[in-house]
This record gives C-alpha cells, sequence and structure tokens, in this order.
C-alpha cells in the first residue's frame, strides 16, 4: 500500500514538473509582434535606433530559454531567437563587425537546429 501512495505522489509530483512553464501562448504571440515590429523598424529607421532593442530583447529570449517550457514553447522561443541572431547580424555587417556577424549567424544556425525550422536553416545558409 505504501509503495502505491508513493507512486501515486511522484505522479503528482511529475505532473505538477511538466505542466509548469515560464512562457505562455501570450507571452509567444507578443515575442512574434515585437519580432516583426523590430525587422520593419530596421529596414526604415537607423541602426542606432533599433540596435539596443533587438539585443535586450535577443537577451530575454535567452533568459527564457533557460526557463521550463513545453517543447514546441521552447522550439517557438528558439525560431524567436534565431530571428533576433538574424537582425543582430545585419546590424553587425552593417556596423562592419564581420565577426560578430559570423557569431550571430552560428547562433541563428543553432537556433534552427533546435527549432526543427528548415525555413530559417535556409535563410541563414
Amino acid at each position: 500500500m505504501e509503495a502505491v501512495a508513493a507512486d501515486s505522489a511522484d505522479s503528482a509530483l511529475f505532473l505538477r514538473f511538466a505542466s509548469a512553464s515560464n512562457v505562455d501562448d501570450t507571452l509567444l504571440e507578443q515575442l512574434d509582434a515585437d519580432i516583426v515590429r523590430l525587422a520593419t523598424a530596421y529596414v526604415s529607421k537607423p541602426v542606432s535606433e533599433v540596435f539596443q532593442e533587438i539585443g535586450a530583447l535577443r537577451r530575454a529570449v535567452f533568459d527564457l530559454l533557460r526557463g521550463r517550457q513545453h517543447p514546441n514553447q521552447s522550439a517557438h522561443l528558439y525560431l524567436a531567437a534565431g530571428r533576433l541572431s538574424g537582425l543582430a547580424t545585419h546590424v553587425a555587417l552593417d556596423l562592419g563587425q564581420y565577426a560578430a556577424a559570423t557569431t550571430h549567424s552560428r547562433t541563428v544556425w543553432r537556433c534552427a537546429e533546435s527549432a526543427g525550422h528548415n525555413g530559417l536553416r535556409a535563410w541563414v545558409r
């Protein structure tokens, strides 16, 4: 009887762990909207106006990836991080920082691999 109760407690603990997430659909939608806004701003405004915000949002996504989320949410975060790293690649190229651009593009590739996203893989290559 004690073994059954312990097994049940283990299952309950697992359910709490498995359902815990540091992100939700609303946050993911907001990230997507922010990325579209930054990509649009990047092509229409001076780099100096969007540079800091791209970096700040990218760091925030990296921080979220250090947390716990469902696998599909992790894939979404990796895709967001890859897109932001792609923007960072363009910023670095515009500023003549070729070594930084190369590092950012490698980050895009790693994110594309982690997200399993062929479109991002194709874009970075």
